[in-house]
């Protein structure tokens, strides 16, 4: 995380010599982006810790999201509000490092269960382009993460003692191999990820996400976009909720609520980027779950970020 930092600050820091041609100390920094490379980048947004883009890039990415629990769920409702700063790092045109998860998150329930805020599990990992056609718009990348359980959000059931619920922090962490691929043609990119959150504890539960990004280019640096996200699980996970009858209960990507028997999950959205600098475009967007809104933490979220690349 500490050296992903550096990468990604002390060049936009140094002097302009700092970075030849050849790149900053001798690393590739504009990864599958410039020239020889891929002209247009424009991520996806509405799964930022799954949906990984294809490209090998040097970032920075801020992000904040708010999330509506549905009036179905058992505490009758409430919001999820979280922060992060995702980085990146070409390390060679086709290889680059990532950390795509970390930051903080602030959970509000409207009855039953109690509030807190915590700091967020810490997600980082590599990933490779196998194939890199830009002539053709091609490019297809494989990956691996690592979560660290180092978050410390948690709740509990109103006035029932001993009913601690970790939202995250649990087990020992997760690792999480994908593929991700994209298309482009015109002003047309098609996207798409799938890949497999796998628990490597009793705790936690694996599953599979699977995310479809498809986004057209306007004149004036506009981005319109359409997304489909799915979450599947695999295997349920043995947290202290099942001892209290919640089996069903699903969270995601910034929550796993451990329960032996979570609902797949179906988001469905679209949004809007907009390319402030040949370096620099920013996107607002929502998603609607579309499935067994009683049982998950997520009715509909909207998310906001920023990406300052090489």
């Amino acid at each position: 995380m500490r050296g992903l930092i550096g990468i990604a600050t002390a060049a936009a820091l140094l002097p302009a010599t700092a970075v030849s041609d050849d790149g900053f100390f001798g690393l590739d920094l504009e990864g599958t982006i410039g020239e020889g490379g891929f002209e247009r980048y424009a991520p996806p947004l509405l799964n930022p810790v799954f949906n990984e883009t294809p490209h090998i890039t040097t970032e920075a990415k801020p992000f904040v999201a708010y999330h509506d629990i549905p009036d179905d769920f058992l505490s009758g409702g409430g919001r999820v509000i979280a922060a992060g700063l995702q980085l990146r790092a070409a390390i060679t045109e086709r290889f680059g490092l990532i950390a795509t998860l970390d930051g903080y998150t602030d959970v509000g329930f409207d009855g039953v269960l109690s509030d807190d805020g915590g700091f967020n599990d810490l997600g980082f990992g590599a990933k490779y382009a196998f194939i890199m056609d830009p002539e053709a718009g091609v490019i297809a990348t494989a990956g691996l993460r690592y979560q660290a359980p180092i978050g410390n959000l948690n709740t509990d059931v109103i006035g029932l003692d001993g009913s601690n619920i970790d939202l995250n922090g649990t087990g020992a962490g997760y690792i999480n191999p994908f593929v991700t691929a994209l298309y482009q043609t015109g002003p047309v990119t098609l996207q798409g990820s799938v890949g497999g959150q796998i628990a490597l504890s009793d705790d936690n539960w694996t599953f599979i996400h699977a995310s479809a990004h498809a986004s057209y280019e306007l004149d004036g640096g506009f981005y319109p976009f359409a997304e489909l996200n799915i979450l599947a699980p695999v295997d349920g996970g043995n947290s202290v909720v099942n001892d209290l009858g919640l089996v069903n209960l699903t969270g995601a990507d910034l929550a796993d609520i451990g329960a032996s028997d979570p609902r797949t999950m179906v988001l469905i959205g679209g949004g809007l980027r907009y390319r402030l600098t040949d370096h620099a475009i920013v996107g607002v967007g929502g998603e609607a779950n579309v499935t067994n809104r009683e049982d998950t933490i997520y009715g509909f979220r909207f998310i906001a970020d920023a990406v300052i690349h090489f």
